[in-house]
């Protein structure tokens, strides 16, 4: 599994209806690209946003990085919206659930 940490801050200028038209679009999406597990977002403390993504592998990930929509996005991202954003992409080493989800291999 690949786990994407996306980091923003809004610049003071932006459209904030813009802004959220575009987010609400490319959650649609995102939720329809195969490989795609979830995302939620957080308010962080610095007054930005920290939006946690998980995607079944590296391909999936890719698929979603250059989707052409996507792309045209991600430049007004950089050139309309966005002060600062951070972007880690993070393979997940082990993961825990409680309740259990699914069953447990019998050892």
């Amino acid at each position: 599994m690949i786990v994407v940490l996306f980091q923003t801050k809004l610049r003071a200028d932006a459209d904030q209806q813009e802004y959220e038209k575009l987010a609400e679009r490319m959650l649609e999406l995102v939720q329809q690209n195969p490989g795609f597990i979830s995302i939620n977002s957080y308010p962080d403390s610095d007054g930005g946003e920290l939006t946690i993504v998980r995607f079944a592998s590296e391909e999936a990930l890719e698929a979603w990085r250059t989707h052409p929509e996507h792309l045209q996005v991600q430049q007004l991202g950089r050139t309309k919206f966005y002060e600062s954003y951070h972007i880690d992409v993070c393979n997940l080493a082990r993961q825990r659930e409680y309740p259990q989800t699914t069953p447990s291999p019998t050892v």
